[in-house]
């Protein structure tokens, strides 16, 4: 009899571990199909002869390890809404926004890895600006806030330091 109600309580404490780590299973396939997805529009969108140039294949590229974080997301929001119903522990909420931050550590270390190599000479705030203007902002942006009836105006150039 003792043996039996251990049993079941193992049994029942183990599913409810299961459900509760739940997000920790689920946040890499959601993150791999989000950047597959990602991967398939930029493919369908060269097959269809948008040339790598425009604006749209350049928009989608440049978002692409954004739109893999969907994703994880997604689940991060299901899971933070069925807490919210009272289906799902706080332990399982708790996972969701764990999985969600590996998922956007392993999204940014490649970008951080290529950034730190000009740490020691320069600041941060150099670093980020020159690398915004470097990609496909300037490309974009003085278009976009123009047709939204936007003035721009050029960035004034800092003093070159000592």
């Amino acid at each position: 009899m003792l043996s039996n109600a251990i049993a079941h309580d193992l049994y029942r404490t183990s599913i409810r571990v299961v459900v509760a780590i739940a997000p920790l299973l689920l946040w890499y396939p959601a993150w791999a199909l989000a950047d597959d997805c990602g991967r398939a529009l930029l493919i369908a969108m060269q097959q269809s002869g948008v040339s790598a140039g425009a604006a749209s294949y350049r928009l989608a590229y440049a978002a692409w390890p954004t739109a893999a974080l969907l994703g994880p997301a997604l689940v991060m929001a299901l899971m933070l809404i069925l807490r919210r119903m009272g289906v799902v522990t706080g332990l399982t909420a708790v996972a969701a926004i764990a999985g969600m931050a590996a998922a956007t550590v392993l999204t940014g270390w490649p970008e951080g890895a290529r950034l730190i190599a000009y740490r020691p000479a320069y600041g941060w705030f150099d670093i980020l600006r020159a690398d915004s203007q470097s990609q496909y902002r300037p490309r974009l942006r003085p278009r976009f806030l123009h047709r939204l009836g936007w003035r721009v105006r050029p960035r004034r150039q800092a003093a070159a330091r000592p």
